[in-house]
């Protein structure tokens, strides 16, 4: 049976708060809202708190829930308040299997694109933001030498190649980067890596505030320990607005009553496999 909540460790702070209230940074699939929406219908729950920051009332995880929940009528959400000193911050790389970055390069027709060598150029060029993006493989490398203005921008360009992949129905996977361009250097010839630059927590604070959002999946927070399958019930969600207090109050009488398990990193939840420990309350 997994361990139950070390006493070192501090539960997470869940809390009930106004939708409108909360500010996404990213922008979302729509079809991932619809699936969502569907879940949220069917279970008549909200199945895992999203994370936000709890200074800017920035989401930092769960966007598409966001989203599924205003859809599904509700006015209030389960949230995750976090410090965000205490979360870590990546991205989220494309990964092409069995395509070149060449060969992407020709198909995405961007005359923007321009061969860089040694391929490992190309890594320091987007770590520097001398470049918006690469296209990258062991053997070779492509970026692009469209002008940007900022962070925002060069995720924004760079989702053009992904646009690409969807409309030509060419698989792609997401992978989480690396603090160690080396390991990134070490992938297969066989696949091509769209590699964007790193994203710093003012970025996503700062751009957030003024409402322009990166693309869906650029940015990848790690918590201490995430919260999942709080599960609770959509009717409370749905509540007038000015029931906001007695809907705490369900939720802190529902938490009252569960002992969460915690999961040791690494492990798989709903088909999700997460780097952090998991707080499961099912």
């Amino acid at each position: 049976m997994p361990p139950a909540l070390s006493e070192r460790m501090p539960p997470p702070e869940l809390r009930i708060i106004k939708l409108r209230d909360l500010i996404p940074h990213e922008m979302v699939i729509h079809k991932h809202i619809a699936e969502l929406l569907e879940s949220i219908k069917h279970d008549e729950t909200q199945g895992d708190p999203i994370i936000v920051d709890r200074a800017s009332l920035v989401v930092l995880d769960g966007t598409h829930r966001l989203q599924a929940l205003i859809l599904a009528g509700a006015i209030f959400a389960v949230v995750c308040l976090v410090d965000y000193d205490s979360v870590g911050i990546g991205r989220w790389l494309r990964c092409v299997a069995n395509w070149t970055p060449k060969h992407l390069a020709e198909t995405s027709k961007l005359e923007s694109l321009v061969l860089i060598s040694p391929p490992s150029r190309a890594l320091r060029m987007v770590e520097n933001c001398e470049t918006a993006f690469g296209l990258y493989s062991e053997q070779e490398a492509y970026v692009s030498n469209r002008s940007f203005n900022d962070i925002v921008e060069a995720y924004l360009l760079a989702e053009q190649i992904e646009r690409i992949l969807r409309l030509r129905q060419i698989q792609f996977s997401f992978i989480p980067d690396s603090t160690n361009t080396g390991d990134i250097s070490s992938f297969s010839s066989a696949q091509t890596i769209l590699y964007t630059p790193q994203i710093e927590k003012t970025d996503v604070l700062h751009n957030a505030i003024l409402g322009r959002l990166f693309p869906p999946r650029s940015t990848r927070h790690v918590l201490s320990v995430r919260p999942v399958g709080i599960d609770f019930p959509l009717a409370v969600l749905r509540m007038r607005e000015g029931s906001l207090g007695a809907a705490n109050r369900v939720l802190t009488s529902k938490l009252g009553k569960i002992s969460p398990k915690l999961l040791p990193h690494g492990g798989t939840y709903h088909g999700r496999t997460y780097e952090e420990p998991l707080l499961l309350y099912d």
